[in-house]
This record gives C-alpha cells, structure tokens and sequence, in this order.
C-alpha cells in the first residue's frame, strides 16, 4: 500500500515539474536495488503519469547522449551535478545539436538560493542546456517525491494529501513564521508501514505559502 501511495505522489508530482502523458524521460538513476526509493518511486510515477522511460542508469555520458539522440528522449532524469558532466560533454562533442531535451528533472543536489532563485550550479546548468526546461525535484528515502519546482520556478510545491510539513526553530521546536529558515519536520498522512510523525529531516528551508503564479495553493518551500 505504502509502493502504492508512493508512485501516486511521485506522478502527482512529475505533472507539477511539467511531465505530459506521452513525454520520454531518460532515467540517469540506478535501478539495480530495486527497492532504493530514487529509483523504483520515480520510475512507477512516470507510468502513472503516462510518460514512457528509457532506464539507461548511472554514468557513461556518450552512451547517455547517443540514447536520447536515437530514441528522441524530451528529457532527463538526473541528479545536478551529472546535468552539468552532461551538459558540457555534449557541448565538447558537438552531440547537444541532435537532441530533442527539452526537460530537466534535477534532483538530490540543491539548485535553489534561500530566496528561491537559481544557484551558481543551477545557472551553470541552464546555461549549458539553453533549450531545456531546468525543473528542481526534492525527495528522500522516508517520504520520497515530495517536493516539485513549477514552470513559475518559486519553490518546491508540496502534495497537501500525503504529507503536512513545518519549518522549526532548532533550538527551542517551535514553528518558525513563513520565510524564515529553520528546521525541516514532515509528517507522513497516508504511511502505514513506517508512520512518521514531525520526523526531523533536518534540512534547513523556509515554507511559502499564498497562491503561486501557476494557480496552485499547496504550500511550497524554498532552497534547501
């Protein structure tokens, strides 16, 4: 129930960063321990959400390139700095011109500032993949895809029917006012196997709330 509940937040999820029903995704993550959550959660969210993928793995960028020119992937799947390994070695080779990305799902390493703006490596690679979409994605093993960056790229909107998350003072645990940084705490809503509640992940964000440019109301937060 708990795999079930997952791969539903992750297509949730993907169709917040801008995956469409058809799209191609080339996934850059392992999938050899198949229960590691990077690798099973994002690839049953992409089916969820209706997209295909190619499961190319880790490493290996000319033969990453060479498959996404063949079978005209619309995009990446992949933590920043391989976006970056990536970016400049089609860049070296020539390859960038014959390819169809035109969407960037990164994850694992942050590209956000605290004011929610891109950081020296999210600039870096949106100037290496000029054609592309550049989409920040956050997860973690105990509460996996939980956070997706719109098109109005202003923080990780959050799923409000799977998890309720707080920004806390580290000293005292106290809730912190919006926009001000502190400690990260999230509780599951939907876990059955391993419920969590005010789980400390101990990333330091800030939360936003208000509608977003794009329409959604969820509660969002920032660069971790």
């Amino acid at each position: 129930e708990d795999l079930d509940a997952l791969a539903g937040l992750a297509g949730d999820m993907l169709a917040v960063a801008g995956v469409r029903p058809g799209d191609l995704f080339q996934l850059t993550l392992p999938m050899g321990t198949s229960l590691w959550i990077a690798g099973l959660c994002f690839w049953l969210g992409f089916q969820r959400r209706g997209a295909g993928t190619i499961r190319f793995g880790p490493g290996d960028s000319h033969g990453q390139l060479e498959t996404a020119r063949r079978f005209k992937a619309d995009g990446f799947f992949l933590t920043a700095g391989f976006a970056v390994r990536l970016g400049q070695v089609a860049a070296a080779t020539g390859q960038m011109d014959g390819l169809s990305v035109r969407k960037l799902l990164v994850v694992n390493e942050n590209i956000l500032q605290p004011d929610r703006t891109r950081n020296e490596t999210g600039r870096l690679i949106e100037s290496l993949w000029p054609s592309a979409r550049v989409s920040a994605v956050y997860g973690n093993t105990e509460f996996g895809f939980c956070g997706a960056e719109c098109a109005e790229q202003q923080g990780f909107h959050t799923h409000p029917g799977m998890h309720y998350f707080e920004v806390l003072d580290p000293e005292t645990g106290e809730p912190l006012e919006d926009g001000k940084p502190g400690r990260m705490v999230g509780t599951s809503l939907v876990y059955r196997g391993l419920p969590l509640i005010r789980y400390a992940i101990d990333d330091v964000t800030s939360l936003v709330r208000g509608p977003c440019d794009c329409g959604r109301t969820s509660e969002r937060f920032g660069g971790i």
